[in-house]
C-alpha cells in the first residue's frame, strides 16, 4: 500500500495519481467483498471452506483441473453436512428431498431456472433442452418427446439390437483362433454407443465398430466437453467472460465450431431424405410445425448435437464402469454369470423384455449408477427471487443450488459402505436397510429429467447381458488398478480398460 502512495506522490502526471487511487479503490472493494461474502452474506451460516465462501476461485480451479465433483464430495465429508456452501452464492445438497424441492414441479412454488454459467448456449445462441428457460424448454420438449414415445421406442429397438449384434460379432473376431483376445473394452463400448446414437439421430451410423476407430466427429465431441467445462469456470468471473476466446485453446474452439458445422450438414442431409425410417428425426419431422411454435431448424440442429453428446458417453460410461466393478469383485461376477447362463437356453432369448427381468443384473447396473454416476455436472439451478425451502432449510432468492450425484451417492449419510460395490443393497439385503435408496436418480427428476431414459436402459441391458452370455471376461494386468480414479470434465475421462476375452462354450457365435 505504501508503494502505491509513493508512486502517486512522485508521479508527475495526473493520470498516474488517478490510476493509483483507482487501484487502491479496487483493492479495497475486493477486500470488503471478501469480508461480506464470508461473514455477512445471507449464506454465511452454511458450513463450507472460507476460501470458497470468499471467492469463486476454488470452485473454478477444481472445475478446470477436472476434480469438481470430487472436491464437492470432500467438502460434504469434511463438514459432515448434507448442505454445504461451495462458492459465494452456491449451495450443494445431498439429501433425497432435494430432488423434488429443486427439480420437480411443486404446486404453489415457482419452478427454478437453470444456472446458465454451467451450460451456456449452443452455437449462435440457440437453446437446447439443457440451456432453455422453462417456457422454451416446454416448447422444445413437446416436439422432442415424440422421438422418445413408446411407439418410437419400439420402432427403434431393431436399430439398437443391430449395433449390439455388431459389437458381439466384432469381439468374437478378436478372439477367433486364439485362446483369449485382449481389447480396450472402454473404446468398444464408446464405438457402439456412438454408432447407435448416430444412426438414431441422423439416419447414418458413425461406423466406429466397423472401422474400429473413432470417427473424427467423436474427437470433436470429447473436445467440446472439455471446452464447455473451461467456459463454465470462466463464466464465474465477469472479467474472464470477455476473455474466454483467449483463454480456451484454439484447438478446442475449432472443435466446437467443427462439431456444430458437422451437425448442421448431417441434419440437413437427413431432413432432405423422404423416408419413414425409425429414428429420432421421423417423429420430429411429423409433429413439428415451426409456424405453430415448433422447433426452428437451428433448434433441431442444436438438440441433435445435444443428443449425440449426452446419448453416447453415458451409455459407454455405465457399461465400462459395470465391467470394471464386476471384474474387481469376482463373486459378484460369478453370480451375474450364473443368472444369465441359467435364464436363457439360447442367445435369441435375450430380448428387451427378458433383460428387464434379471434382478441381479439390474442391481449391478443400479450400483454402477451409484458408485460411478454419469450425471456429473450437478445441474445447478437458481432459487426464485422470493426464496424457497429446500430440505426444510430456507434458501434466499438468487442462490444457485445443486445436487452433485457423486457427492450424494458416495456419502455415508445416504449409503452403508458408500465406496464399496454392493449390488445386494438393491435386493433387500438387511445389511443395507438403512440406505436411502431414493437419493439415486440417475436420470434426474421433474420436467428436465432425461428424455432418453428408456432407450439408454435398453442399450445398456442388452449389451451387458450379451457380453456375459458370450464371453468369459478377465481384467488384464495392463489396466490401472485404480481405473475409476479419473478426471471429470462434465463426463469421466475414462482410462483404457483392457480386458481378456474367451468365448463361452454355449456361445452361438463361437469360432
Amino acid at each position: 500500500m505504501t508503494l502505491i502512495f509513493e508512486i502517486a506522490l512522485k508521479g508527475t502526471h495526473w493520470a498516474t495519481v488517478l490510476g493509483c487511487y483507482a487501484l487502491l479503490a479496487y483493492l479495497t472493494f475486493l477486500g470488503l467483498r471478501v469480508v461480506y461474502n464470508v461473514y455477512l452474506h445471507p449464506l454465511s451460516s452454511f458450513p463450507g471452506p472460507k476460501l470458497a465462501a470468499a471467492s469463486n476461485i476454488p470452485y473454478a480451479r477444481a472445475q478446470i483441473r477436472g476434480k469438481l465433483p470430487q472436491w464437492i464430495s470432500a467438502i460434504h465429508s469434511t463438514y459432515n453436512s448434507s448442505i454445504v456452501r461451495i462458492s459465494p452464492n452456491e449451495l450443494s445438497f445431498i439429501g433425497a428431498d432435494a430432488w423434488k424441492d429443486i427439480y420437480s414441479y411443486r404446486p404453489g412454488h415457482i419452478p427454478f431456472e437453470r444456472d446458465g454459467r454451467t451450460y451456456g448456449k449452443a452455437n449462435n445462441g440457440v437453446n437446447t433442452l439443457l440451456t432453455a428457460p422453462k417456457e422454451d424448454h416446454a416448447r422444445l420438449r413437446r416436439v422432442l418427446d415424440h422421438a422418445f414415445s413408446d411407439r418410437a421406442f419400439k420402432e427403434q429397438v431393431p436399430a439398437v439390437k443391430g449395433h449390439v449384434d455388431t459389437l458381439i460379432r466384432s469381439l468374437h473376431e478378436q478372439v477367433r483362433g486364439q485362446y483369449t483376445g485382449k481389447v480396450d473394452v472402454a473404446k468398444w463400448y464408446n464405438w457402439m454407443s456412438f454408432d447407435v446414437i448416430g444412426d438414431l439421430s441422423f439416419g447414418e451410423s458413425f461406423d466406429c465398430l466397423k472401422t474400429q476407430t473413432y470417427h473424427p466427429w467423436v474427437d470433436m465431441i470429447f473436445g467440446n466437453l472439455t471446452g464447455i467445462a473451461i467456459i463454465g469456470a470462466c463464466n464465474r468471473f465477469d472479467i474472464l467472460q470477455r476473455l474466454i476466446p483467449y483463454f480456451i485453446p484454439k484447438r478446442l474452439i475449432q472443435m466446437k465450431h467443427d462439431h456444430w458445422a458437422a451437425t448442421v450438414q448431417t441434419v440437413n442431409r437427413r431432413l432432405e431424405l423422404d423416408t419413414d425410417r425409425p429414428d429420432f428425426m421421423t417423429p420430429i419431422i411429423k409433429h413439428n410445425n415451426e409456424k405453430k411454435g415448433g422447433l426452428s431448424r437451428p433448434e433441431v440442429v442444436a438438440n441433435m448435437s445435444l443428443f449425440i453428446i449426452a446419448g453416447s458417453d453415458s451409455i459407454a460410461t455405465n457399461l465400462a464402469g459395470t465391467t470394471y466393478y464386476l471384474l474387481q469383485n469376482p463373486e459378484i461376477m460369478r453370480k451375474l454369470n450364473e443368472e444369465i447362463d441359467t435364464s436363457f437356453t439360447s442367445e435369441a432369448q435375450i430380448t428387451p423384455e427378458s433383460v428387464s427381468e434379471l434382478p441381479f443384473m439390474l442391481a449391478c447396473l443400479a450400483e454402477t449408477s451409484r458408485i460411478y454416476p454419469t450425471g456429473l455436472s450437478g445441474q445447478p439451478m437458481i432459487v426464485p427471487p422470493a426464496g424457497d425451502l429446500i430440505c426444510g432449510q430456507w434458501v434466499p432468492g438468487g442462490t444457485v443450488v445443486t445436487i452433485n450425484m457423486l457427492a450424494a451417492y458416495r456419502s455415508p449419510k445416504n449409503f452403508t459402505e458408500p465406496d464399496a460395490y454392493r449390488p445386494e443393497r438393491w435386493l433387500g439385503d438387511p445389511r443395507y436397510a438403512a440406505d436411502d435408496r431414493s437419493v439415486l436418480q440417475p436420470f434426474s427428476v421433474g420436467p428436465r429429467s432425461c428424455i432418453g431414459k428408456n432407450l439408454g436402459n435398453l442399450e445398456v441391458r442388452l449389451a451387458l447381458a450379451r457380453m456375459i452370455w458370450n464371453f468369459e471376461i478377465k481384467l488384464s494386468a495392463e489396466t490401472d488398478p485404480a481405473w475409476d480414479d479419473q478426471l471429470i470434465f462434465l463426463a469421466w475421462a475414462k482410462k483404457p480398460l483392457i480386458i481378456e476375452l474367451r468365448a463361452k462354450e454355449h456361445s452361438s457365435m463361437k469360432s
